[in-house]
């Protein structure tokens, strides 16, 4: 009942969305505009989206490499997908799907993937918080005017609003480099050994409760997979942070390539691409399905901040969303019926043991 209303809500912001940005808008026009829109450039878009995901599924396949687990990059993709599918239908669930159909494909404690998942979603938000803040930089004026706007607060109170929390921002940041640069040092501290070892007698008298075992098994696991990235060999390191670039990079291309799809959009700059790529992703974080709604929203204002007409900056809104989501909803929804009806991978870890079982019997 609890998960039913929270998605009647998310359903409720996604309408409001919806209708306060189109709520005077001539459909018929807007359906005018989505049809001059070029298909070469469209599918270019959509290219990097495809890109874009089966490199973020290589990058989940590395993080796993580690930890013992081999997953192919088809298995990989295949859940990665389903995952943004269930993502568009049901909010905050399609993370838990990737890496349920993860195990079942591919033989991947789930316990271990949800920890690379936690760490490849704290990645994700430092690069989005360090993405905001370079737009903050590049268009300070233009993104105040637009929050300002948005918020129906003076300019000067969003400007000092935003100088003032940036500045905690990257007190904070600085923090947290010279407390991990440090860890070990603080680690001597007796606080921390005081929390060490009470954490320790909880983990050893687990055992009594089942639950509180399994609970603390969860979390072990996670924190394995969350180490993970320390695990890699240089060569993991680097190649995961290449598919980390070409993930947003494509993001960005997205944007910037349906830009020139469209004769309202072609003249925009590649600020203007930068503004309006990352704005979008603050607008795909608000908590509707698949973003809808917020997306749309955040979009139109951010491009009527650059000038164009409200139709024109709608119609983009719609294509650019309508797309991806359409995207998603077809591969998604495909890669999870594949998913379902493909044969199981064996972990490295049991082929492993399999062929050293074999290689001992046989010298026996």
């Amino acid at each position: 009942m609890k998960s039913f209303i929270k998605y009647l809500i998310s359903i409720s912001i996604a309408t409001g969305f919806l209708w306060w940005v189109y709520r005077e808008q001539n459909l018929s026009d807007i359906l005018e505009r989505i049809e001059q829109t070029d298909l070469l450039w469209l599918c270019l878009s959509l290219l990097a989206l495809i890109i874009s995901n089966y490199s973020r599924a290589i990058r989940w396949r590395i993080a796993l490499e580690p930890l013992g687990y081999y997953p192919t990059g088809v298995r990989s993709f295949l859940s990665v997908m389903s995952g943004y599918f269930i993502n568009a239908i049901i909010p905050r669930m399609g993370e838990i799907i990737r890496c349920t159909l993860l195990s079942k494909t591919a033989s991947v404690p789930i316990k271990l993937s949800i920890g690379t998942l936690i760490a490849e979603r704290v990645l994700d938000m430092l690069i989005m918080g360090s993405l905001v803040m370079l737009m903050f930089i590049i268009e300070f004026e233009k993104v105040v005017a637009l929050i300002s706007f948005i918020s129906g607060q003076p300019a000067e109170s969003v400007s000092s609003f935003v100088i003032g929390l940036g500045s905690i921002g990257a007190l904070l940041f600085i923090t947290l480099i010279i407390g991990y640069l440090f860890r070990k040092q603080l680690i001597q501290f007796k606080l921390f050994k005081t929390g060490e070892e009470r954490l320790l007698s909880v983990i050893q008298e687990a055992d009594r409760y089942p639950l509180l075992h399994k609970l603390i098994q969860l979390l072990s696991g996670i924190k394995d997979g969350l180490i993970s990235i320390q695990k890699m060999s240089l060569r993991q390191q680097i190649t995961y942070i290449g598919h980390t670039i070409v993930i947003w990079s494509m993001y960005y291309l997205m944007t910037y390539t349906l830009f020139q799809g469209g004769s309202a959009t072609e003249h925009l700059s590649l600020t203007c691409a930068f503004t309006t790529f990352v704005m979008g992703g603050i607008g795909m974080v608000i908590p509707t399905p698949g973003g809808t709604g917020s997306y749309h929203f955040v979009v139109t204002q951010t491009l009527m901040a650059y000038g164009l007409t409200e139709g024109n900056a709608a119609a983009f809104a719609i294509v650019m969303h309508g797309a991806q989501s359409l995207s998603i909803i077809a591969l998604g929804g495909l890669s999870m019926l594949i998913a379902n009806h493909i044969p199981q991978q064996g972990s490295y870890r049991e082929t492993l043991n399999q062929v050293v079982s074999e290689d001992t019997s046989n010298n026996v």
